[in-house]
């Protein structure tokens, strides 16, 4: 069998070509009729029989890579071995090592080396999915089945997707700070409101507590950020980056202290933009805080706040940088600088 000049169909000889019918015949429809008619035509010629088990070997072939699921590599095997008998005529022999390096040879040309993990974790299930959450006030910390740990913030929920290919976790709302177990052959990616964040074995926090905006700060090692818009980020220990919206903001940095502190009940400023510092009190807080109108402030905050006493750390901040907060109903505050307030 030679493959077509499109590559898609081979051209069979006459004898080929009445084989493959008769199997596909008898494979529609299995009966003792159609099988009688495949012996009788093997028993013509060694070329009849020939044609006869390469006509059962790729129709074979054929149904399991149209009807299966496999992984990406288990559908690429049977593709190769499908090319081989189109070409050959018959299935070939190989030692495990040739036919990886025929697999590896056939397969490299089409992908770029690093997307052929993410190919094999698309393209294979996953073996087990969990659902973890906290709620108000409540922090956990969970060991996974690889040994790798994650600690909950409060009102965090995260998906973990585990397979033999893949380690996938969907951080759904909250804030999230994992220690991964190093694994080359399973990489460990973190999705957050289409960012994603790739490792293979570090320590790092996912951020996504505000709206559309998230942040990944590294603690140790190195991670891959890759925004909703594909622009791609690489940061090692302190570094920090934010996606706003589908963007991705410069690589910043913080220092370890500031970082996953919440794991042990508290936040630790220097010189914090008193912005951010008020959104990051905000969810250990019993209220909702609107900022808008304090957007411009200039202010820092540094010291040590406790998570347990953080409606007491709120109002510290407030008044110690002149800011009034609002009543606006349903534990809403609204801030507003003294400042600019009318005498």
């Amino acid at each position: 069998m030679i493959p077509g000049k499109d590559g898609s169909r081979p051209n069979f000889s006459p004898i080929e070509e009445k084989a493959l019918e008769l199997v596909s015949k008898h494979a529609r429809s299995p009966n003792a009729h159609s099988q009688a008619e495949i012996e009788t035509f093997r028993r013509q010629s060694e070329e009849h029989d020939s044609a006869i088990r390469s006509a059962e070997r790729f129709n074979a072939l054929s149904r399991r890579v149209k009807t299966t699921t496999p992984g990406f590599f288990q559908s690429a095997a049977l593709r190769m071995e499908l090319i081989l008998v189109r070409t050959l005529g018959k299935p070939l022999v190989l030692g495990t090592s040739v036919a990886a390096a025929l697999l590896l040879a056939w397969i490299l040309p089409q992908l770029d080396a690093p997307s052929i993990v993410e190919h094999a974790a698309l393209a294979s299930p996953p073996t087990k999915v969990e659902q973890y959450r906290t709620r108000n006030r409540q922090q956990d910390t969970i060991v996974l089945t690889d040994g790798s740990t994650v600690w909950l913030g409060w009102r965090t929920e995260i998906e973990v997707a585990f397979s033999s290919t893949h380690r996938r976790v969907t951080l759904r709302r909250g804030v999230a700070a994992f220690d991964v177990i190093s694994d080359a052959l399973r990489p460990f990616i973190v999705s957050a409101d289409g960012t994603q964040t790739r490792v293979t074995g570090t320590e790092f926090i996912v951020d996504a507590r505000r709206g559309n905006q998230v942040e990944v700060s590294v603690l140790e090692g190195q991670v891959e950020v890759r925004s909703p818009e594909d622009q791609l980020a690489t940061l090692g220990p302190t570094d920090t980056v934010q996606v706003v919206g589908e963007k991705l903001m410069p690589i910043a940095m913080r220092s370890i202290e500031e970082m996953g502190q919440w794991r042990d009940g508290m936040l630790i400023f220097n010189d914090h933009p008193i912005v951010d510092a008020i959104e990051d009190l905000e969810p250990f807080t019993r209220f909702r805080i609107d900022t808008t109108a304090i957007s411009g402030h200039g202010g820092l905050v540094s010291g040590v706040f406790f998570i347990d006493q953080a409606d007491e750390a709120l109002f510290t901040v407030l008044e110690s940088h002149r800011l009034r907060a609002k009543d606006s109903g349903r534990n809403t505050l609204i801030l507003q600088d003294v400042r600019k307030q009318p005498k």
